[in-house]
């Protein structure tokens, strides 16, 4: 079965009008292809959402069902388009009732069900007679649930055509006409016809759609299986060469061959009349010969010098004349011989297509501000539509479609929020578009939040007991804010020759803060007593060179991406053994780590974004994904963050001042936190209390989970 579409490939003005096939994907081959053709009497927006979100209801819940009848299925499906518009009016679309003209059909092989709404038709061609196969229905407007209430359904025989077009189509086509052309020909042939008449009549504001019924499938090498009303049924290169070799050819052929034949004139005539007087002159102005004669002694040589070198510089204008018209006609000549037409015809196009490429830029440098400001506003007029078409979608529970518009919607209003003239309206729809996108995909957008404590100086954050501790590496003081009152307190401060604080982290075993320095040392400041006191290993060897450090029960593990290596140091006898390597950095390379924590298993935060997973020091499978567009790539990764109560593991992104958070289980996303307008450094969570800190510019926030 072989469809043809006729269609427009812009917008109408006055109307929305489509008509699609969408062809079974081979899961679902068994339940045939889906037909639509919709017209709806009004501006494109918003019933082009309308219209569209039509179509997918009725493809989606078509391929859906599970019903072996496709007469059922299809029941189903029309029903859920009405629901569907139901919901739409209810949410004040109304300018649809009407003015909708449609049919949604299913074809499966020599099976049809039609359901058909307003003044669209559908016509049945079969043994040279046309037939109607739906009627109009009733001028009165129906209620959004009966919209397509009525089914048709039958059985084509090999040879029937079927023809599916908007009302519009009819004023400009009787029945015998249609006859005439649908049952001579072909379906492309006749679309051919169809098209040409449409055009010559300058009518575009229709859609049809025809298919046949055929034994076998016949090869048709440029079968057509869409034609455009605004568009010529020829392609641009096709009528190129057809004027090329038609009419321009000819007329350089005849060209070439006049000013050849009138250069060849001017030649002989310059060679014989003129050039020939023109040495007549010349030799009747030389001076006779003389007979040498013999100069008598003690006579004098001469009197008088000529320069005859000068004499052969002055140039004869009259020659060089000739010489240029006679190598000029040699060209053509040589143009219009046939072996050297190509030739002709390659230099022809080359000019023609200077020609064109001087004339585009001229154009476009012209008109560059004016075009940049229509782009502008076309593209936010996109956005706003964009918007309008995700909000239907929403209406109608199409959850995926709508999240695909709004990131689409808000993709295209960034496009151009730089720009003076669009500044206003991007930054609406963005607005408008996020809040509904962050439902859909867990985005807790934070702003206007009210700082819990400031610091005068901090890097590194950790919460115990009814406090947050902050260590500052510049000055190695450790500070504490009351999480009651928010009031800030100098707790310790670590001695200068012991080395400036390179990173730190929460010793919860011990309820201390380990503290690691530039030289390498360890020290831990104790909570309770507030106390700072060194941690050694034993024989006094050093620590390994780390950048970031963490505990796990009572063992203490540092991450030196420089080395691509993990070192792990026991405590066993109440003493720390020596660092073992955690893992091998031939599997595994560390070299672009940021940040890492443990639970039992160890996640690894790289540069890139991405995480690995270290299982018994062990890579296993672990890949975050899913993190929802428009903003789908951590762009600065700074912390990696769990512990073995939490279910899921939180990455900060300073680059887009975020928290994600994704499952342990299978790495997906599950949810975010976007701060605006602040700068985050650093986070802490305590999952029992469900609550975050977050600090940004020395400044700590308090957010409930």
């Amino acid at each position: 079965m072989r469809f043809i579409r006729i269609t427009t490939s812009d917008k109408i003005a006055d109307r929305f009008i489509t008509c699609q096939v969408h062809k079974a994907l081979e899961e679902s081959s068994s339940m045939g292809d889906v037909l639509s053709l919709i017209e709806i009497l009004n501006p494109w927006f918003p019933t082009s959402q309308i219209g569209q979100t039509m179509i997918n209801i009725l493809i989606r819940e078509y391929y859906r069902s599970e019903s072996t009848s496709d007469l059922e299925n299809f029941e189903n499906a029309l029903q859920k388009v009405n629901e569907a518009l139901v919901q739409i009016t209810q949410e004040g679309e109304t300018d649809w009732i009407g003015n909708l003209n449609a049919v949604l059909g299913v074809v499966n092989q020599n099976q049809l069900h039609l359901s058909q709404t307003g003044k669209a038709k559908v016509l049945l061609f079969r043994d040279n007679q046309v037939s109607h196969v739906t009627e109009e229905t009733a001028a009165s407007e129906p209620h959004p649930l009966h919209t397509f209430s009525n089914i048709t359904s039958g059985t084509l025989n090999l040879g029937d055509k079927i023809l599916i077009a908007s009302p519009g189509f009819f004023e400009n086509f009787t029945l015998p006409a249609l006859n005439n052309i649908m049952s001579a020909k072909k379906i492309s042939e006749a679309a051919v016809e169809i098209v040409k008449k449409l055009q010559k009549t300058r009518i575009k504001n229709v859609n049809l759609l025809i298919f046949a019924i055929t034994a076998k499938k016949v090869a048709e090498p440029n079968f057509k299986d869409t034609f455009y009303l605004d568009q010529p049924l020829e392609s641009a290169s096709q009528i190129l060469i057809k004027i090329l070799t038609k009419y321009i050819w000819p007329a350089v052929r005849f060209v070439f061959k006049s000013i050849y034949k009138a250069l060849a004139k001017i030649g002989r005539f310059v060679s014989k009349k003129i050039f020939s007087k023109v040495r007549a002159i010349k030799k009747s102005q030389q001076p006779p010969q003389e007979s040498p004669q013999t100069l008598p002694a003690n006579a004098n040589l001469g009197y008088k010098i000529t320069h005859y070198e000068q004499q052969k510089t002055k140039k004869n204008y009259f020659a060089f004349l000739g010489r240029f018209f006679s190598k000029i006609a040699k060209i053509f000549k040589f143009l219009k011989a046939k072996e050297n037409r190509s030739i002709a015809f390659v230099a022809l196009a080359a000019v023609c297509l200077l020609v064109l490429v001087i004339a585009l830029n001229l154009n476009k440098s012209q008109h560059k501000l004016t075009i940049s400001e229509s782009q502008v506003r076309q593209t936010i007029e996109q956005a706003t539509n964009t918007l309008k078409q995700a909000n239907i979608s929403l209406s109608v529970g199409d959850k995926a479609q709508a999240q695909k518009l709004l990131v689409d919607s808000i993709t295209k209003a960034r496009e151009v929020k730089d720009y003076p003239l669009a500044a206003q309206d991007s930054a609406r729809i963005i607005s408008q578009a996020q809040e509904k996108l962050d439902e859909l995909v867990a985005i807790k957008r934070l702003s206007n939040l009210k700082e819990k404590a400031n610091f005068s100086g901090s890097a590194l954050i950790f919460e115990s007991g009814n406090g947050i501790y902050t260590v500052d590496p510049k000055t190695n003081k450790i500070y504490r804010a009351s999480l009651i009152d928010g009031r800030v307190g100098q707790v310790a401060e670590l001695p200068s020759k012991e080395g400036t604080i390179k990173t730190s982290t929460l010793f919860a075993q011990n309820k201390s803060i380990l503290l690691y320095t530039s030289l390498q040392k360890m020290f831990q400041y104790k909570i309770d007593t507030m106390k700072i006191e060194p941690v050694t290993i034993k024989d006094n060897k050093p620590f390994e060179n780390a950048q970031n450090i963490f505990t796990y029960f009572s063992n203490i593990y540092l991450l030196d991406p420089a080395s691509s290596q993990i070192y792990k140091h026991s405590f066993v006898d109440n003493e720390y053994l020596p660092g073992s390597v955690y893992t091998s950095s031939q599997t595994t390379d560390l070299t672009t780590a940021v940040s890492f924590a443990i639970d039992g298993d160890l996640y690894i935060l790289n540069a890139a974004g991405d995480v690995t997973k270290l299982s018994r020091g062990r890579k296993v499978d672990f890949k975050i994904s899913d993190i929802p567009e428009p903003d789908a790539t951590i762009k600065q990764p700074l912390k990696i963050y769990t512990d073995s109560e939490a279910k899921s593991i939180y990455i900060l992104d300073a680059g887009l001042n975020r928290i994600l958070a994704f499952a342990k289980d299978d790495s997906k996303y599950v949810q975010q936190f976007i701060f605006e307008g602040l700068n985050i450094k650093d986070f802490t969570l305590n999952l029992k209390a469900k609550k975050l800190w977050a600090l940004a510019d020395n400044k700590l926030y308090e957010i409930e989970l």
